[in-house]
């Protein structure tokens, strides 16, 4: 897991930076920033989780690069507790901002590890998709929601987040 959590920062670093120099440096539309946050997430309509995620995002124009590191713990009030999943993912997608909200849409690639339905220990690779809507409360601080899921084949996943936004927003 710490190979591919390296491979993944590695590749994120990659192409922001690519991104970066590709413009020209009187040109303002490149924003970034971490966001950080907790929400609810369900993996197969079966188990809910407390969910938490950390992103790292920048955009360029209308186009965003994002990296992110998930986990999940069961909510079990009823029931044997199911142990966590985990997620490194970098995707890649498209976004709009106007004076006080930003939205964005983006998927690429992760790797999820957790335990399917049988209980058995799984490693997958995934494809995670992710929506992050926010208002931005000044020039580095934001606050909204992030919409994620991972779709593959042993343990996908949806959930919603509530986000705090620090960076370059405006």
């Amino acid at each position: 897991m710490k190979s591919v959590f390296v491979y993944c920062v590695i590749l994120s670093l990659l192409l922001t930076t690519s991104l970066a120099f590709a413009q020209d440096s009187k040109d303002h539309n490149q924003y970034f920033w971490a966001s950080i946050g907790g929400g609810l997430a369900f993996s197969d309509f079966h188990n809910s989780y407390l969910a938490g995620n950390i992103n790292a995002s920048y955009q360029t124009q209308n186009y965003i690069v994002s990296a992110r590191i998930g986990g999940f713990s069961t909510i079990s009030i009823f029931g044997s507790a199911t142990p966590n999943i985990t997620e490194a993912g970098i995707l890649y997608g498209v976004a709009k901002r106007s004076n006080y909200f930003f939205n964005s849409i983006a998927c690429g690639l992760a790797f999820v590890t957790g335990k399917d339905e049988s209980g058995k220990q799984v490693s997958t690779l995934g494809i995670p998709i992710e929506a992050q809507l926010f208002t931005t409360a000044g020039r580095y601080i934001g606050i909204g929601f992030y919409g994620i899921a991972d779709l593959n084949l042993r343990i996908p996943y949806i959930g919603l987040l509530l986000c705090f936004q620090l960076g370059k927003l405006k």
